[in-house]
């Protein structure tokens, strides 16, 4: 699984370093749950809370479990970096090499900093965002 950036009107967003291609947060896909047991400061939203999941089954699917997808909640910028901040602050403490559901931290940190690249342009844009897992 990968994670993306979509903001509303732009939709996916490319990775700043590599234009030609749309950003996929692998690592942040494996270790969301174990991103949110680091924020540990109120007012700072959980990492998953942020997870559009909706479309990881298909209408059949959806169907067959007798349920409809779920609609997408958009967040402001803003709330997307003060998570990424503060996850990048705390991966910043600890050993580059240290291993984090199958990747390690400066992979997090690598793909955290790409995030907060896009949420800063997607603030001044002023367009809210939502991450998706796919």
């Amino acid at each position: 699984m990968s994670l993306t950036v979509d903001l509303k009107e732009s939709g996916g967003q490319r990775d700043p370093e590599f234009p030609d291609s749309y950003f996929n947060g692998y690592g942040l896909a494996d270790a969301a749950f174990d991103l949110d047991r680091l924020i540990t400061e109120p007012g700072i939203r959980r990492f998953t809370d942020l997870i559009y999941d909706g479309n990881i089954l298909c209408d059949e699917e959806l169907a067959d479990l007798g349920r409809i997808r779920p609609e997408r909640i958009w967040y402001d910028p803003a709330d997307g970096l003060r998570t990424v901040g503060h996850l990048i602050s705390f991966l910043k403490m600890r050993n580059e090499e240290e291993p984090i559901e199958g990747c390690t931290v400066g992979d997090l940190l690598a793909e955290l900093q790409v995030v907060q690249v896009i949420l800063r342009r997607a603030e001044e844009l002023g367009e809210p965002f939502s991450f998706e897992v796919c």
